[in-house]
């Protein structure tokens, strides 16, 4: 070994000190930089020479890598638990959103309107002939009708919100994928299968978790340097090519509905976690059932309350009267669908009275309703055609308007009453009816009885001062329905409330339990991956010593090649 050789010992000591300088020095600029991944600087001994049969000496040190620390295994439960916490914390939002629009228990509820409704039929029931408690019955019709509207409306707000975030969100995650693929890109030239390109990959684990807050996205490490990115089985992200996310909305009859697929193919994602799997999940499970819910309540409202109303008597009688329901196919069953009615009509009857004004003299005539499933089943032309040969005219005149509705008139003298009817056909058509409209979206008090209040049907059977239909009305408050399963309409309601409500302190309670779990796991990565200040200022010190030392041992060298030259 000579002196050059202690010159390359030397030279090779300087560079592995500075470069082990310049990434401690970087560790400590990026300390508090998120995303940054530790790195150190790796350094291997140099082969030596053989200074003679039994001796080697050494040949300085290289630098051979500058690693950097991850645990991938670490980084991989990461996402998992980020996904989970934004899925936990979109859901408990959503669900507060709804809660909130409900405002149960403030006097100002829907439970509250309709205790109200009721109360108001009962009172109407003590007191038939007040034509103020008439009024408030309207009025309370009135106000309950707009309750169940503007709750609705508010639920159908929260899903548009859901569509726009998801439409917002699923825009971002194919922004991440479109940077992902360039960053695949620049990570496979910078490196070349030799060493790692760090503050390109931290870039692009930065995004990754970005991604993964978003929705349920496994990653495959390549040899090359790249990944690949999964949803389920499908791929996102193949190397430097990303195959895009997009979102696509459909009509159903169920109103808008929205699909999360891949721009290249048009498969569709299963997305489960992240914000992005709540909001969908959201949107189908809790959004949806609560418009189904409330929708349910206002049609089973609807129908009780005007099969009552519609076989009861105001005092008043009709000198005309249209239904509120439009068969779409006159010549269809009435209870097929293809008749295209909201509500059930059933094999049956129907009493139609006829009162001479003048003698106050009451025919009454039976109309079957012939919906057995044997034979030919009575459509609205069919009814229109029995309705006017039974009772004959000029007595009355049954017809179907131009857009598919009953219309009947008496003739001039008379007027019309109806009762007894167990086909439901006159709430099912719309005639005598209290409510109109088919669910939540469209509940509204009938017109008539805004505009009269007298025709509001209080009595029974006919007798003068009955309170029967009143009665009957108010009992709905209290007594089971066999389409809601037994309960009444209110306790459909207050399940509905209820429901919601465990619904969201298992949100509350995941939305915690997920962070808990995201914040060790970060623990554990910053052990890993994070930047000690001390630990570095510790190295700091360690190199610049080496530094030092390193540019000693050079000068003493140069000193002894000046002395050997000298002596030469």
């Amino acid at each position: 070994m000579g002196l050059t050789s202690a010159l390359h010992i030397g030279r090779s000591a300087l560079h592995y000190a500075q470069a082990a300088l310049q990434v401690t020095g970087n560790n400590m600029a990026n300390a508090a930089t998120p995303g940054f991944t530790r790195q150190t600087a790796v350094a291997t001994p140099l082969r030596g020479e053989r200074l003679n049969a039994f001796s080697f000496t050494g040949g300085g040190v290289m630098l051979s890598s500058i690693q950097r620390h991850v645990d991938e295994a670490v980084n991989t439960r990461i996402r998992s638990a980020l996904g989970d916490e934004q899925r936990g914390l979109t859901r408990q939002s959503l669900l507060s959103q709804i809660e909130s629009i409900q405002n149960e228990l403030t006097g100002s509820d829907l439970s509250s309107a309709l205790t109200r409704f009721f109360n108001a039929w009962s009172e109407l029931a003590n007191n038939p002939g007040d034509l103020s408690v008439r009024t408030l019955v309207i009025e309370e019709g009135v106000s309950l009708a707009e309750r169940l509207r503007d709750v609705r409306g508010e639920y159908t707000q929260v899903r548009t919100q859901i569509d726009r975030d998801a439409a917002q969100q699923v825009a971002r995650a194919d922004e991440i994928l479109t940077e992902s693929a360039s960053l695949n890109l620049s990570i496979a030239q910078a490196e070349q299968g030799q060493g790692t390109a760090s503050s390109l990959r931290d870039q692009r684990d930065r995004l990754i978790d970005e991604l993964a807050g978003l929705m349920d996205v496994s990653v495959v490490q390549q040899p090359s340097g790249t990944v690949d990115l999964f949803v389920g089985s499908t791929p996102l992200l193949l190397g430097s090519t990303s195959r895009g996310v997009t979102l696509r909305t459909t009509i159903t009859d169920d109103g808008p509905q929205i699909l999360i697929e891949t721009r290249a193919d048009g498969s569709d994602l299963r997305i489960a976690s992240g914000s992005l799997g709540a909001l969908l999940t959201a949107r189908s499970d809790v959004v949806d059932g609560v418009i189904s819910d409330i929708d349910r309540l206002a049609s089973s409202l609807i129908f009780e309350v005007n099969r009552i109303h519609s076989q009861g008597q105001s005092g008043k009688g009709f000198v005309s009267v249209e239904g509120t329901y439009r068969v779409v196919d006159p010549t269809a069953a009435l209870n097929s669908t293809a008749a295209g009615l909201p509500f059930t009509i059933v094999n049956g009857s129907v009493e139609i009275h006829l009162t001479h004004t003048a003698t106050n003299e009451r025919t009454s005539y039976r109309i079957d309703i012939d919906l057995d499933g044997i034979g030919s089943d009575m459509t609205l032309n069919d009814l229109v055609n029995a309705i006017n040969s039974t009772i004959g005219a000029p007595n009355i005149t049954a017809a179907v308007t131009p857009d598919g509705r009953l219309s009947l008139t008496a003739a001039d003298g008379f007027s019309l009453t109806f009762s007894d009817d167990t086909a439901g056909v006159l709430a099912g058509l719309g005639v005598n009816t209290y409510f109109a409209g088919e669910d939540a979206s469209d509940i509204e008090v009938n017109p008539i009885l805004v505009g009269d209040p007298s025709y509001l049907a209080v009595g029974a059977g006919h007798v003068q001062g009955s309170n029967g239909t009143a009665l009957g009305i108010a009992e709905l408050k209290t007594r089971g329905l066999d389409s809601l399963d037994g309960r009444t309409l209110i306790q459909l309601w207050t399940s509905s409330v209820e429901s919601l409500g465990v619904r969201a302190r298992t949100a509350i309670g995941q939305a915690a339990s997920s962070r808990l779990v995201r914040e060790s796991l970060e623990a554990q990565r910053a052990a890993v991956s994070g930047v000690s200040l001390d630990e570095e200022a510790v190295n700091l010190l360690n190199f610049q010593r080496q530094y030092e030392a390193s540019a000693r041992y050079i000068s003493a060298v140069d000193e002894l090649m000046q002395v050997l030259i000298s002596i030469i």
